[in-house]
């Protein structure tokens, strides 16, 4: 349609002089009440709003009702179809929701929102391209009952500038859906422009939408619109009810009906008839609905009525007389679904509260309730733009397809693209994360893009191997340049990555920075050794999950029939990373190649990272890194400063940025805000272990203090990589320095704040060469309580002649209070975190020649950061969890003490199975355990079995793969034994074994 303003729409607006307008719309005859309404879910998730255009039916949403409850004229709602709306609320029969912008068309997944709870369907000029899921689902909706109601405009309105209008994206929607792509309904849009007509109605006295409850339809008007193409050869059920002036037959239909199935489908070719001429200020709009030229209130109003199943409810004054060309429907059946139930209640339980039966939960609250404000309802946080959603599809230089999913704010202006680029699977594995994050991007005015990497999730390609590490890299460099050169792209790339993603975006942004102008980077990844020992924890058990995540298949709903070739073919590829990884060289500390902000938590392997990119900053190249007392990732509480940073080097804004300070740092009772970096006011101070630090027990004319641990020491350590799970933090440490030798400090007479990366310099026995050194710093207070501050670990030098070792803690910021000890332990092994050494004997240091040195932070040389605020997000879809019943603890660790044989077993709190809102059934189960004899290093044993199940029950899709890897050592190697299995229906399609011999020693 042409939006413009009519001598009609100046009419109107002189009629607000005199009061307010009154809706012209008829209304239904023999009005039947029951307590079954017509429920109806207008679309506004396709760019309805995109440009000049309003097709909403009220700004609040999904209930209108929350704008004004009883509504009697189009201004009680707002929006440019609030005519239609609110004649259909005033009936009393009609139940109306509106599916918000940046939802997803779903079919049969139990989300509020999903078609299933729904009658009919109003889809009034999408101007984005419906994914190849929602193209299933609305055929699959029309297909057992639904009615469908499609709104198309001219060729070339294309309101967003994505390169689809809504002709295109209809005829995409009737020949590439997966389900029937022979133009199911039996009619295309054309392809044209007609600038102004008044279509006239058949002669039909028979016809329900022409002589329906709400009138009789005489004709409409086309003010900029496009007609339709019958096709009965593909569908006999096609009927034209009103043509262009001069057109009959099987062209030149204006207002088309069809079934489907047990469906019922209704088509119209403009806008215009349907717009009312109110809506939200700013939009150029024209009151076609209440225009003499047309019937347009009565052809939509029994259009919609007609829509409703016959006999299931009231639909206008009661059932609609049949149509020779409809027969009667049952009613819509979804593949599988709850029924709706009360408010405040939810399918699995009676109210949403504690008394929740065993084993469900619900993430974070009862999303079941579609009486709540969900996340896609009027609890919806307000941002600057409206956002849209759609899935697309990356074309590499080889012809590799990468899948993403885009969001993007609702402007017709260029923006920049903030780009996750990772191997996470986007539409399951993060779908929930991504919800939450990439629309809050979005929302700000940018682009959010997130990227399954080649191999992974719905992307084709095969999984990168250690032979082609840089094809990662190199695919990245490519997205980014696809990304800038969009039309709805200024070409400015901002990258954002967590974990091995976060290491990831640093290196492509070095290959490219030329687009990519800023980096957000979380916990760039950890390393695989420590101080020359090779890690246990988190090893095995990483590239145990590496390779069942990257076993799992392309998903059907996505990619269509060629799943299973592509998951065939990635399966055949895989290799257990573990031993290329270890027999990697140590990679170089990150550098940054464009302005970074950098972020961790103060316990991720990934701490140190930060530090380094911080000590790299330059005035061409900034770098501000934040430190907090977080788990591993990207927490909510910096979104803001994400945000500031990109809008900063994406959009010109000036949110003076650089100007933060080099470091902003958690010291444990305040903020601590310190440029440059490293701090002048940071003082390296040491403690010797024979003065200030003393070994409880040894006498002073012994020269060398022996440390021989048992092999159970660490078995309190915590996790590795810590993902804020209670049984991730160490506990009490006392049980740990009862097996350590310990050096202890003076109470100390006041507040001591750490800040930075201790060190060990250590002088040992020439003799102990080899050795495994892990070092622990704690604070003890008064009471006995040993608090883990900070630890390390390294490998003794083997010739004598090397200077003094020097061990490196973790990075640290702590405050250690007055009358607080600190403590040094010793130990000569670290399980489960570390490979034993194979000497039980240990090792022997010369205290007086040995140093402890901290990093003393003078609190008077900085100035006190802002605390971080979480922003509001939107509330992630709904993701129904349901728990083991027999859920084992996170942590346990039995003695043994017949065999004295230590066994810890860890299971992760995500087990459990969930439901995704697109239908999809997850479940994941992984244990892993360690065992070692007390006083037999070359005993230690670990293992680790992941369990991944994919369900669609409505395609009949079932995929299991098992991983386990197992790993023993001797004095030199460490034995590896992969196991993969995938299997479909419970059929094995794939099995194979690795048996791998790894040095310890890297070589």
């Amino acid at each position: 349609m042409m939006l413009r303003r009519s001598t009609l729409a100046l009419a109107a607006s002189a009629l607000l002089a005199i009061g307010p307008l009154a809706l012209t719309a008829p209304t239904p005859a023999a009005a039947a009440t029951s307590a079954l309404p017509h429920r109806v879910l207008f679309d506004n998730s396709k760019g309805e709003t995109a440009g000049n255009a309003d097709w909403i039916i009220s700004t609040a949403q999904p209930d209108p009702r929350t704008q004004n409850a009883n509504p009697t004229t189009e201004k009680s709602w707002t929006g440019a179809l609030s005519a239609w709306g609110v004649a259909l609320q005033k009936t009393g029969q009609y139940s109306l929701k509106t599916l918000p912008s940046g939802s997803t068309i779903s079919y049969g997944t139990g989300a509020a929102l999903d078609l299933a709870n729904f009658d009919t369907f109003v889809i009034p000029e999408p101007n984005i391209r419906f994914s190849a899921a929602e193209k299933s689902a609305i055929i699959r909706f029309v297909q057992n009952g639904g009615g469908l109601f499609l709104i198309s405009d001219h060729n070339q309105s294309d309101r967003n500038n994505d390169g689809w209008d809504s002709p295109a994206i209809i005829n995409d929607l009737f020949t590439n859906n997966g389900v029937n792509n022979n133009d199911p309904f039996g009619f295309s849009v054309d392809i044209k422009n007609i600038s102004t007509d008044n279509p006239r109605a058949v002669n039909d006295a028979a016809d329900p939408v022409l002589h329906g409850p709400f009138g009789t339809v005489t004709g409409s008007i086309l003010r900029s619109g496009t007609t339709f193409t019958l096709k009965p050869a593909d569908n006999p059920q096609v009927k034209g009810i009103v043509y262009r002036t001069g057109s009959s037959g099987n062209t030149g239909a204006f207002f088309v009906t069809s079934g489907y199935g047990s469906g019922r489908v209704a088509a119209w070719g403009d806008s215009s008839p349907a717009d009312d001429g109110t809506g939200q200020s700013g939009n150029n709009l024209f009151n076609g609905w209440d225009d003499p030229a047309g019937t347009n209130a009565a052809l939509a109003l029994n259009a919609t009525a007609w829509l409703r199943l016959p006999g299931s409810g009231p639909a206008g004054g009661g059932p609609a007389p049949h149509s020779p060309h409809h027969p009667p429907r049952r009613a819509p059946a979804p593949p599988a679904g709850p029924a709706v139930p009360p408010p405040g209640t939810c399918p699995l339980r009676r109210a949403c509260g504690p008394s929740h039966r065993a084993g469900v939960r619900f993430l974070p609250y009862c999303r079941n309730d579609p009486h709540r404000r969900d996340p896609m309802g009027a609890a919806m946080p307000s941002y600057p733009h409206r956002t849209t959603r759609e899935d697309l599809r990356v074309p590499l230089p080889d012809g590799t397809e990468l899948y993403a999913r885009l969001w993007r704010p609702a402007t017709d202006a260029p923006v920049p693209v903030v780009l996750e680029y990772s191997t996470g699977r986007l539409t399951d594995w993060t779908a929930t994360e991504d919800a939450r994050r990439h629309p809050w991007f979005a929302g700000h005015g940018h682009a959010a893009v997130r990227v399954d990497a080649r191999g992974h999730g719905n992307s084709g390609g095969l999984p990168p191997t250690a032979a082609s590490a840089d094809l990662s890299v190199d695919d990245g460099a490519a997205v980014v340049r696809w990304l800038a050169g969009r039309p709805w792209c200024n070409g400015r790339i901002g990258l954002l990555g967590t974990g091995t993603a976060g290491a990831l975006a640093l290196r492509i942004a070095a290959r490219v920075p030329d687009a990519v102008r800023a980096v957000v980077t979380a916990c760039p990844d950890g390393p695989h050794r420590l101080g020359g020992a090779v890690l246990a924890a988190d090893g095995h058990t990483r590239a145990t999950a590496h390779l069942a995540d990257a076993a799992r298949p392309p998903d059907p709903l996505y990619v269509g029939d060629d799943w299973r070739a592509l998951w065939l073919a990635r399966l055949d590829a895989l290799e257990p990373p573990l031993a290329d990884w270890l027999d990697a060289p140590a990679a170089p500390a990150p550098a940054a190649a464009v302005p970074t902000l950098a972020v961790a938590g103060w316990s991720d392997p990934s701490a140190a990272a930060v530090l380094a990119l911080a000590e790299r900053s330059t005035a061409a190249t900034p770098v501000r890194a934040v430190l907090g007392p977080w788990p591993h990732g990207l927490p909510d509480e910096l979104l803001p400063e994400a945000l500031r940073w990109y809008d900063h080097w994406l959009r010109d804004i000036d949110t003076d940025a650089p100007a933060t300070p080099a470091l902003r740092s958690w010291l444990g009772t305040r903020w601590s805000a310190d440029d440059p970096w490293p701090s002048p006011g940071v003082r390296r101070v040491g403690y010797g272990l024979d003065g200030p630090l003393r070994a409880a027990g040894t006498a002073s004319e012994d020269r060398w203090v022996r440390v021989r641990s048992p092999q159970h020491t660490g078995l309190n350590a915590g996790s590795y990589v810590p993902h804020g799970r209670p049984a991730d933090r160490p506990p009490d440490q006392r049980e740990e320095d009862g097996r350590s030798v310990c050096f202890d400090s003076r109470p100390l007479p006041e507040p001591l704040e750490l800040h930075g990366s201790p060190t060990l310099t250590l002088h040992p026995d020439p003799l102990s060469g080899g050795a495994l050194v892990a070092a622990r710093l704690c604070t003890v207070a008064p009471d006995g309580t040993s608090t883990l501050l900070t630890r390390g670990v390294l490998t003794l030098p083997t010739d004598p002649a090397d200077p003094d070792p020097v061990l490196a803690l973790a990075p640290v910021g702590a405050t250690v209070p007055p009358g607080h000890r600190l403590r040094l332990t010793l130990s000569s092994t670290y399980w489960p975190w570390l490979w034993p050494d194979a000497d039980p004997d240990g090792f022997a240091v010369d205290p007086s020649r040995s140093t402890l040195t901290l990093p003393v932070h003078d609190p008077a040389t900085s100035t006190d950061a802002a605390p971080f605020r979480s922003p509001t997000l939107p509330l992630p879809p709904p993701l129904h969890l349901t728990e083991p019943l027999t859920a084992r603890p996170e942590r346990v660790t039995v003695h043994d003490i017949g065999r004295r044989e230590w066994r810890t077993e860890l299971s992760p709190a995500t087990d459990g199975t969930r439901t995704h809102p697109d239908g999809l059934v997850r479940a994941e189960h992984t244990v892993t355990a360690y065992r070692v004899l007390t006083a037999t290093p070359l005993s230690a044993q670990a293992r680790t079995d992941r369990t991944l199940r994919l369900e669609r029950p409505a395609l009949g899709w079932d995929i299991t793969v098992h991983t386990r890897t197992e790993l023993r050592c001797d004095a030199t190697h460490l034995h590896a034994h992969t196991q993969l299995r995938a299997e479909e229906a419970g059929n094995v399609v794939f099995a194979k074994e690795w048996h791998q011999r790894i040095r310890r020693d890297g070589g």
